[in-house]
Parts: structure tokens; C-alpha cells; sequence
């Protein structure tokens, strides 16, 4: 004091730290969906000055607190939206009941590209070609994906897209995720769908020239088949389901057949079918007489020439009709047949294919016999020289004829005295007597043709002629002179 009087007392005072709020984020900001944590909010606590933290999310435009976490690592909280922002608040309040320290920070989202495309359908028929247009925001990256497997990065791609069954639909999901520059991304999805096609096919029958083929579609279908598309490799083609069509030639044509459904879906198959040919029916005959003369009771050889061409087969079938009664006498490709009476008769074969295909052919004989030989002759019996004639009097069909006059030696052999070739015998020689006894002419005539020769001889008998001979006693005297006379030499004949 003024007095130079002192005094000391000393005493301990505590000063508390006050509550220090402290932290930062990294990031502030992101794509949405941003969850604000432990992994994007870094705390710095301090033991001896904060006793709790409390995590407040505030709307900066309202000031409400949309969440509160307390606890030092308590917060969670995700942004949904892209293009908006909340204030991170921590409150660390004393354990001495110091005022509390307040820190805030602003986080965000940012705004997020719009994904968005559509395809040229949103289903069709396989396969199905989709074009995608992109209608994305535009500054963006592209990863289009079929089914959860990336198929392209361009913008505006395309896929062909398939449907390998027979019944059903074919469904892809098509997923489009686009990312800005930010790495923010945004993801448009569709559904495409592929129908299947139907199913052509047909059956067709297989015919001979000249006979109509039958095509019958066997064609299915998911949903019914409305039209059919046939091409008959000819040039001309139907739309009926079940066509009847005829070919003009014989010949293996391509078929084309389309189908389409009520969808408009269609599938085409081709397949060849065949007119085969038919065979050309011929056959000739073993015959002495030509082509178109037979011989009675003579065996008749028939063999088959017929041909076939080209696709028809082998001919395995033959059908002979020798007496034109309609029924089959003979079923192998020769036919022996005799004849047992004359006149006209047609031969008909038939012939078939391995395929069935026939063919007829008639053809019109004059079955003959062998000619008759037959002759007169004007005289057959006379004193000689005879002359004699003969008349023809042969029948049937002739090509040859042979006159023969003939003597016999007395030992079998013949003496010709005169032949001829002609119809006629002409002027037959004068027959010339025997002075010793009758003699016996033969006049024979033989007739033929391409079935045989007949012959028929007949006799002319020539009378032997008397004979005087006489030998006088004496051919010269007086007279009167007596003479006497014999028979002399040959003497023949009854006075």
C-alpha cells in the first residue's frame, strides 16, 4: 500500500479450450446419386475441446435441416438429384459447456447427361437389322449394350438382332449409358423384340410328261401364313396355297416357294422336282416276210427297241397284246408267238419306266399262209408228139413261181426238158413218143412266198407209136418174079 506494507495470495484458474469445429470435404461434389460420408468428409476431432459432433444437412435455400447424424462418423446422406446442393453443418459442443463451434460446407451434385435413343421398330421379323438413333444430351460418351454385353461405342450403331426358333418371340434388352465429361453418366433402356419366321416347305409329286404335279405346301407358322409365293422354275408362278401345275417338257425344275405371315414375316426354300419322260414304245419283229407280213404256224420273234430319255429311268415293264383281245399274253421284253390263222391282226406293246411313265404302241400285220399250188393241163394222155397245155390255178398270196417238164431216165434222175419262172407256163414243149412203149411226162409247178413253197406235178402219158419194118426175099428178078416177104426190125402197135 502507500505505506510500502505488501501482500502475496496466489490461487489456480482453469481455462477451458473452446470447441473447435473443423473439417473438409474431398469431394464436394459429385454425380448423382452423391452419398455424403466418412469417404467424402474428413474430420479433424479434438479430444480435449469436443465432446460431440453433430452433422446437420441443411437446404440452402429453406435453411430446414433435412438430416442430422451425430456422431463423429455418423453421417450419411446421398444427394439423389442431379443439380442440387445441401450444407454439410458440424456442431462440436464442449464436455464444459463452452458455446458450441459451428462449421458449415456446401456439397452438390452435378447436373447429369440425359440418356434417350428409339430403333427404326420396336419389333420385327428375323433378323431383325435395329438402327438406334441416339437422342442423348449431347457432349457425351456412348457404351450400348445387348443384354448386359457392350456391343458398340458409336453413336447412332445398329445390330442385327436374331430369332433362330420356330415358335416364340425373341425379347433383347437394349441399354444405352452415356457419360459426360464430369463421369457422370445416365443410363435409357428398350425392349426390342424379334418374331420368328415361318417355316416353308412343301412335298410335290413326282409325274410323267404329261400328267399335272400336285404341290402341297406343308409350310407352319407362329402366327398364320396369309400368302404363298410359288416360282415353278418354268417362268410361271401361282399364289395359291395347294397349286396344280403341268410342265410342257419333261425336265428337273427348280422350285422357289415363299410364305409369309400375318406379321409379315416370310421364309423361302427352294427344291428341284421332276417331270420324267415317258418312253418312246417300239419294238420289230423276226419275220421272213418284212415289216408288216407274218407267217401262220411259223413262230413269230417280237422285240422290244423302245427308248426313254434323259431322267426316265430304266424301262422294267413290258405288256405284249398278240391277238388284240386287250388281255396280256407276254410280259418280258421278247415275245415268241405263233400264229394259227390268217388274216389282219394288231400287235400292241406296253411299256413302262422304273417311274411308272408308259407308253403304247399298235402295230397292224396280215398273218398269210403258204400258197396252194394248183394246175390243169389240157390233155394228159395221147399218141405222141403231144403237145400239151397248162392252166395256173394257183391260190394265194405268190412271190415265186417254177414250171419244170422233166422225164425220168429209168434210174430216179430227172431229164429236164423245160423250166420257167414266170406265172404262166407258157408253150410247153412237144412230148415225143417212145417207139418202144408209153411214156410218162411230169409237169410240175411249185408256188411260194416269204411262208413257204408249195409244189404239185402232175403226168402227161405219150403213147408209143406203132412201128412197120419188112425184108424182102429179093428186090430184083424177071418177071414175073415172086417175093416173099418178113416183118423185119421193130414192130409195135396191134394192127
Amino acid at each position: 500500500n502507500s505505506f510500502g506494507c505488501s501482500d502475496t495470495i496466489s490461487d489456480s484458474i482453469t481455462v477451458h479450450p473452446e470447441p473447435i469445429a473443423l473439417f473438409s470435404g474431398n469431394p464436394q461434389s459429385g454425380c448423382a446419386p452423391f452419398t455424403i460420408d466418412t469417404s467424402a468428409v474428413s474430420l479433424t476431432t479434438f479430444a480435449d475441446a469436443n465432446a460431440q459432433y453433430t452433422w446437420e444437412i441443411v437446404d440452402p435455400n429453406s435453411n430446414a435441416i433435412l438430416q442430422t447424424y451425430v456422431g463423429p462418423n455418423a453421417i450419411s446422406y446421398t444427394i439423389l438429384d442431379d443439380g442440387d446442393t445441401v450444407l454439410v453443418r458440424l456442431i462440436a459442443s464442449s464436455p464444459f459447456g463452452c458455446a458450441n463451434d459451428t462449421l458449415e460446407l456446401p456439397f452438390y451434385t452435378i447436373e447429369d447427361p440425359v440418356a434417350g435413343f428409339f430403333a427404326n421398330a420396336d419389333s420385327s421379323c428375323h433378323p431383325f437389322n435395329a438402327v438406334l438413333t441416339d437422342t442423348s444430351t449431347s457432349g457425351v460418351s456412348h457404351q450400348w449394350f445387348v443384354v448386359g454385353t457392350l456391343f458398340s461405342t458409336a453413336q447412332n450403331p445398329s445390330i442385327l438382332l436374331t430369332n433362330s426358333g420356330t415358335t416364340g418371340d425373341s425379347s433383347y434388352v437394349i441399354t444405352l449409358i452415356v457419360t459426360a465429361s464430369s463421369g457422370c453418366s445416365d443410363t435409357a433402356e428398350q425392349i426390342l423384340t424379334v418374331w420368328p419366321n415361318p417355316v416353308a416347305n412343301f412335298s410335290a409329286t413326282e409325274v410323267c410328261e404329261g400328267e399335272a404335279t400336285q404341290f402341297t405346301s406343308l409350310s407352319t407358322g407362329d402366327v398364320p401364313i396369309v400368302a404363298w409365293n410359288w416360282s415353278f422354275g418354268d417362268g410361271t408362278t401361282d399364289t395359291v396355297e395347294n397349286p396344280i401345275h403341268q410342265y410342257a417338257t419333261p425336265g428337273q425344275y427348280l422350285i422357289s416357294f415363299e410364305v409369309i405371315d400375318a406379321r409379315g414375316c416370310s421364309h423361302q426354300v427352294s427344291d428341284t422336282v421332276i417331270t420324267r419322260p415317258r418312253p418312246t414304245a417300239d419294238f420289230g419283229e423276226l419275220s421272213t416276210c418284212g415289216q408288216d407280213t407274218l407267217c401262220i404256224d411259223l413262230p413269230t420273234t417280237f422285240y422290244d427297241l423302245s427308248s426313254v430319255g434323259n431322267l426316265g429311268g430304266a424301262i422294267t415293264s413290258w405288256q405284249w397284246d398278240v391277238d388284240n383281245d386287250g388281255v396280256t399274253d407276254y410280259t418280258t421284253d421278247t415275245a415268241v408267238h405263233t400264229f394259227t390263222t390268217t388274216g389282219n391282226i394288231d400287235v400292241t406293246l406296253i411299256v413302262a419306266t422304273e417311274y411308272g411313265c408308259t407308253d403304247t404302241l399298235t402295230k397292224s400285220y396280215y398273218i398269210q399262209s403258204p400258197p396252194t399250188a394248183d394246175f390243169v393241163l389240157d390233155t394228159n394222155y395221147g399218141c405222141g408228139p403231144l403237145q400239151v397245155n397248162a392252166t395256173n390255178l394257183s391260190t394265194g398270196t405268190i412271190s415265186s413261181y417254177h414250171w419244170e417238164v422233166y422225164a425220168d431216165d429209168g434210174a430216179g434222175n430227172r431229164i429236164v426238158l423245160y423250166s420257167s419262172n414266170t406265172a404262166s407256163s407258157g408253150t410247153l414243149p412237144t412230148l415225143q413218143p417212145s417207139n418202144i412203149q408209153d411214156t410218162t411226162y411230169y409237169i410240175e409247178l411249185t408256188v411260194g412266198n416269204c411262208c413257204g413253197f408249195d409244189t404239185l406235178t402232175r403226168t402227161a402219158t405219150v403213147r408209143s407209136n406203132p412201128s412197120a419194118g419188112l425184108l424182102p426175099d429179093n428186090t430184083l428178078g424177071c418177071s414175073p418174079m415172086g417175093v416173099e416177104f418178113q416183118l423185119d426190125g421193130q414192130v409195135n402197135g396191134s394192127p
